[in-house]
């Protein structure tokens, strides 16, 4: 018998197949899968699924494993499991690029990353070992089932990849006006330079959850890797959600996206437009701002009638420009109990 060594995002990827993070999908797509999601958004049993989860293995890894029955899987020089029923395969990665990612631009984080990837592809059943130890908060059944014994029948997913600053607060709290609660969900997996890094994340987060003390603030992590994939990806979020439990998801102005990619609230439209395929309630906003008059954040039901001039958009990217010049973060832009440990080292490199 064979191995394949692992590195933690190809991990982290097995236990969220095997754990229904990625339900319909069971296995990592065969190459008709591959194909099918991202031609038609079909997973192989006809479901709707927008992105397709692959295991990419080099062609020394596969010719050591071809013709066997199974496969050692190794992460950490430790067996976690077996891959069994397997095949591979090789795709023409250029030509799903713009079906994918909705660009072919190299420099795109989403399309680098998988042209990056090597050059076969893999298939099969994962068998992981019965005392691997699992952290049973990262996966759906704990929290479907905390909903449900809590009695709760209406939960907002919010997804980023970021620090809370003040206009995701002003989210939070539109999701929880919709809901009975609200369930932050941050992807702390790999993502690209610049990015917050993951501890600066949970750290935030547990500030926050401190400083307001909302009922109904449910916070756990989510460990996969950023696709940046706009519309397409941000339909994988909200399905994500709905495995975990959530009936709602919030979309954002530019949900998955990266620079300038796509357009503004294209997410937003598109995912709402198949909000029924998704299986979920899309909540939509127009995205809030500091009013520098109102001398808060205000939202688009707010009666501010102020001029655009006295009108200030915050963003993590913002924040990050202030990092990396080493300026001071303004209190409106995010809480001094978060921004007091920011600094160039809380960026990943």
């Amino acid at each position: 018998m064979s191995y394949l060594n692992l590195d933690s995002i190809k991990y982290n990827e097995i236990l969220n197949i095997k754990f229904g993070v990625y339900h319909p999908l069971k296995r990592f797509v065969d190459k008709k899968e591959f194909i099918s999601i991202s031609k038609n958004f079909k997973s192989s049993k006809n479901k709707f699924f927008p992105l397709p989860v692959y295991f990419d293995i080099s062609k020394v890894e596969r010719n050591r494993i071809e013709n066997l029955d199974k496969i050692d899987l190794i992460y950490k020089r430790k067996k976690i499991g077996l891959l069994r029923k397997y095949s591979s395969y090789k795709i023409n990665k250029n030509k799903y690029l713009k079906l994918i990612f909705g660009t072919k631009d190299k420099i795109h984080p989403g399309v680098k990353k998988f042209l990056q990837s090597k050059e076969y592809f893999l298939s099969g059943d994962i068998d992981l070992k019965n005392k691997l130890f699992i952290n049973k908060k990262n996966y759906p059944h704990f929290w479907v089932h905390k909903f449900k014994k809590e009695k709760i029948k209406s939960i907002a997913g919010f997804h980023t990849r970021n620090i809370p600053h003040k206009s995701h607060e002003w989210i939070h709290d539109y999701g929880l006006q919709k809901c009975q609660a609200l369930f932050v969900h941050p992807m702390t997996g790999h993502l690209k330079k610049g990015d917050f890094k993951r501890n600066i994340v949970l750290r935030s987060y547990k500030v926050l959850i401190k400083i307001k003390k909302i009922k109904n603030f449910f916070f756990n992590e989510l460990k996969t890797y950023a696709r940046y994939a706009g519309p397409r990806e941000a339909m994988l979020h909200a399905i994500i959600r709905k495995n975990f439990g959530c009936t709602h998801f919030l979309v954002g102005r530019d949900h998955a996206g990266v620079e300038n990619y796509y357009n503004k609230y294209e997410s937003q439209k598109k995912c709402k437009k198949i909000e029924k395929k998704i299986g979920v309630k899309i909540i939509t906003f127009n995205e809030p701002f500091y009013c520098k008059l109102c001398k808060k954040i205000v939202g688009f039901t707010s009666s501010c009638k102020h001029l655009i001039k006295n009108k200030e958009f915050i963003s993590a990217t913002k924040i990050r420009n202030l990092i990396k010049m080493k300026k001071n973060i303004p209190s409106y832009f995010i809480r001094p109990e978060i921004s007091k440990f920011l600094s160039k080292r809380s960026l990943r490199n």
